[in-house]
């Protein structure tokens, strides 16, 4: 072999070798076990989110999954729970706890309104009256600290004629005579008590009436107005007021007085 045969031979041999260590392998990347809870986008709705509070209304909720790549979870299982404001508690009924989302990522929940309360008594949700009741869906997974639950508000209206709150009476009684000698009979006398609320002069604020008088010394009651009693049993008199509004609904105000004679 002459010298230039030996060293194209050098040349070829270099080149394979070079073009050896250069090669690049693909690297295997792991399946995934199951979507993380962080990964995962929940959407919950409710249809309609505004029911009647009477015991029947319904509203449909549905919760809608997707991964980080925006495609839907399928046979997922979520959570479901309620909570009236902020506290979790049974507020009406849901059709089951737990639903398990189909093969487009959705999931289905019947919330059915509970009975109206009674006596037509009834708060605020979002300023309007009724009660508002969260539907709360928590994604089921291998950790739960990680999962980020999503919810949805349903305001239950109250039925019938929705009306103000009744007004608190004002409890105000004197005793006469001024001084109380032992063993005498000291009579009360709740006149100047006023349905509703007093000016800071004293005057009745309020047109309504006062419907029941209640009267206590001792072991003692009387139901009226104005009542009697000797000094040597009374050591501590009450009086309670009761006033209803136009539902019938009752507030009560009561005033305590403890002496001795």
């Amino acid at each position: 072999m002459t010298n230039v045969s030996v060293f194209r031979a050098l040349i070829a041999t270099g080149l394979v070798s070079a073009a050896a260590a250069c090669t690049v392998h693909k690297t295997e990347v792991p399946s995934l076990t199951g979507p993380s809870e962080l990964a995962l986008s929940l959407n919950v709705v409710a249809i309609p989110d505004s029911i009647n509070q009477d015991g029947g209304s319904q509203s449909s909720i549905r919760v809608t999954v997707k991964g980080p790549d925006g495609k839907p979870i399928s046979g997922l299982p979520i959570r479901m729970d309620m909570q009236v404001n902020g506290l979790p508690q049974d507020f009406g009924t849901l059709s089951a706890r737990t639903i398990v989302t189909g093969t487009d990522g959705t999931g289905f929940v019947v919330y059915t309104a509970p009975p109206g309360a009674p006596g037509g008594v009834t708060g605020t949700c979002g300023s309007l009256p009724g009660t508002c009741v969260t539907i709360v869906a928590t994604p089921m997974g291998s950790d739960f600290a990680a999962a980020i639950p999503r919810a949805v508000d349903i305001r239950l209206v109250p039925t019938g004629v929705i009306l103000p709150p009744p007004d608190t009476p004002t409890a105000v009684f004197q005793f006469s005579p001024a001084t109380v000698a032992p063993n005498q009979t000291v009579t009360f006398d709740a006149t100047a008590s006023c349905g509703g609320t007093v000016s800071a002069s004293g005057a009745c604020q309020s047109s309504n009436q006062i419907v029941s008088y209640s009267w206590t010394f001792a072991a003692i009651r009387a139901p009226r107005r104005s009542a009697a009693a000797s000094s040597a049993m009374i050591g501590t008199s009450a009086m309670a007021l009761q006033q209803p509004d136009h539902r019938r609904r009752i507030s009560t105000r009561r005033r305590t007085s403890t002496w001795c004679s």
